[in-house]
C-alpha cells in the first residue's frame, strides 16, 4: 500500500480511520468520518469538513485507494463521504451537485458518476 504523508491507519484494517494534517506548527488530528469530501483544487487536495478545510500532502489516487466504501469517487477533482449527502441537484445539461447536511459546501457529480452513485445509495 502506498504511503499518504498524512494518514494513520486504523489498527483494526487497512481504511484511514483519521488523517494527521501538518499545518503552520501543528498537527490537526480529522477524524475521516467527519469529512464531507476531497477536492482536488490547483495541484492540492483539499479536505473538507463542515466547518473547515484542511490542504494534504496525498493525491486522490492515494486517498481513494486507502479510503473504505463509504467513500466514492463523484468527478475527476471529488472524492465524496456517501453517508454525509444530503441531497442531490441536477444544475445543468446532466451535471449536479451533492449538497450536504449541516453546511452550504458543495461538491461536484458529474454525469459519468450520477447512474454509479445512485446504484451505491438507498433510494426509497
Amino acid at each position: 500500500m502506498k504511503a499518504i504523508q498524512n494518514e494513520i491507519l486504523n489498527e483494526n484494517d487497512n481504511n484511514l480511520d483519521k488523517l494527521a494534517i501538518k499545518e503552520e506548527g501543528h498537527i490537526n488530528f480529522v477524524m475521516v468520518k467527519d469529512i464531507l469530501y476531497f477536492e482536488k483544487s490547483h495541484r492540492k487536495v483539499l479536505a473538507h469538513t463542515a466547518k473547515n478545510t484542511y490542504t494534504l500532502n496525498s493525491t486522490l489516487k492515494e486517498l481513494e485507494e486507502n479510503l473504505d466504501d463509504k467513500f466514492t469517487k463523484t468527478h475527476r477533482s471529488f472524492i465524496v463521504n456517501k453517508k454525509k449527502i444530503k441531497k442531490i441537484k441536477e444544475v445543468g445539461d446532466r451535471t449536479y451537485e451533492i449538497q450536504f447536511f449541516d453546511t452550504d459546501k458543495k461538491a461536484s457529480l458529474s454525469r459519468k458518476k450520477y447512474e454509479e452513485l445512485m446504484k451505491g445509495l438507498s433510494i426509497f
